[in-house]
């Protein structure tokens, strides 16, 4: 009998900790705390365009009919050479952080069909990083990527290193 209390003791004790490590080391948590503009700049530093990208404000409020407080503290880096090169980068304000992503897409959606519709013409190469724009969440924070396959995933590293 001694034993067998012993042994549930034991395993009690084994359950408990496992719950809390697998809780430890599975939930990394979001940093909240970080500026947009910090992270659109370590972005920018990750792909090597700190010259090439340049910021553009109000475009995309004025792009989405959305208010500031709306969108939240937000930074768009467009290309100022001839590529389509962009990284949007966002903090949830008043709109979740699920309202925001769909606003997001529905903007790349937009930039697809209305911004460049003669892409095939004016610069095929330029095509690729429009079809694979890409939209990432992490907490409160949505950014997205018109980039090179290789600069996207960079720039998404950057971005979620900034946030742990």
């Amino acid at each position: 009998m001694k034993h067998s209390i012993t042994k549930l003791i034991a395993f009690t004790l084994c359950a408990v900790l496992s719950l809390g490590l697998l809780a430890a080391c599975g939930g990394a948590s979001v940093r909240s705390d970080v500026a947009v503009q910090d992270l659109a700049a370590a972005m920018r530093r990750a792909v090597g365009m700190e010259e090439l990208l340049v910021s553009l404000d109000g475009t995309f409020l004025g792009l989405t009919g959305t208010e500031a407080e709306q969108v939240g503290e937000h930074e768009i880096l467009v290309s100022g050479g001839s590529t389509i090169d962009e990284i949007g980068v966002f903090k949830a304000g008043t709109l979740s952080v699920d309202a925001l992503k769909a606003l997001v897409e529905d903007y790349l959606s937009q930039y697809t069909e209305k911004r460049w519709p003669m892409i095939e013409l004016y610069n095929p190469s330029e095509q690729p990083k429009l079809t694979d724009a890409e939209v990432t969440v992490l907490g409160d924070y949505v950014m997205y990527t018109i980039l090179s396959e290789a600069d996207r995933a960079t720039a998404k590293a950057a971005f979620e290193a900034a946030l742990k």
